[in-house]
């Protein structure tokens, strides 16, 4: 299953910092803001947990690699505020990063999109929140920039994932398929 097409679109710059969403949750405050360079070790971990459960959802399509971001592009997408965390105390437990592109072309009408390119959270934090905080600030990120869509991909194995998706208002706008030979 697909949400998203990435045909003929445009980097659109963005520049965010600081905190963006502070939610009381079951005793703790969690917090949304704009990631800064310092995070790498912290999302790193994170996706490189969430990269696991893709090779075990799908061995024929995934595997474990040794960098799931490079430093230096994670520093730049950082800086350009396209980079959002979930920290509950002092620790990082989610990631979601964006881009925001302009469509153009003939075939599409054209608009303002935030694509999601990844959402992450420590598995010992998932279904309590995080990954839905982070999806709301992104949601309010795209509409206070004009966007007109908020678009994301999804593997349909990470039935999970979609469950939330759903819940947060997200549908099907493609359906990318495979025929394995």
């Amino acid at each position: 299953m697909i949400f998203q097409i990435r045909e003929n679109m445009q980097p659109v710059p963005v520049c965010g910092r600081g905190l963006l969403f502070v939610q009381k949750k079951q005793g703790e405050n969690m917090k949304i803001r704009y990631a800064v360079p310092e995070d790498y070790e912290e999302v790193e971990r994170i996706l490189r947990q969430a990269q696991q459960m893709h090779v075990r959802l799908r061995p024929d399509v995934y595997r474990v690699g040794s960098v799931m971001i490079e430093r230096e592009k994670f520093s730049q997408l950082a800086e350009r505020g396209c980079v959002l965390v979930c920290q509950e105390g002092e620790a990082v437990i989610g990631a979601l990063c964006f881009t925001q592109t302009e469509i153009t072309g003939s075939r599409k009408m054209p608009g303002k999109v935030l694509y999601i390119d990844f959402l992450a959270v420590l598995e010992s934090h998932r279904g309590k929140g995080a990954g839905s905080a982070l999806l709301q600030t992104a949601r309010e990120t795209a509409r206070k920039s004009g966007c007109g869509s908020v678009e994301l991909q999804v593997d349909a194995a990470n039935h999970a994932a979609i469950q939330m998706y759903r819940r947060a208002g997200f549908s099907e706008k493609t359906i990318k398929m495979c025929l394995k030979l």
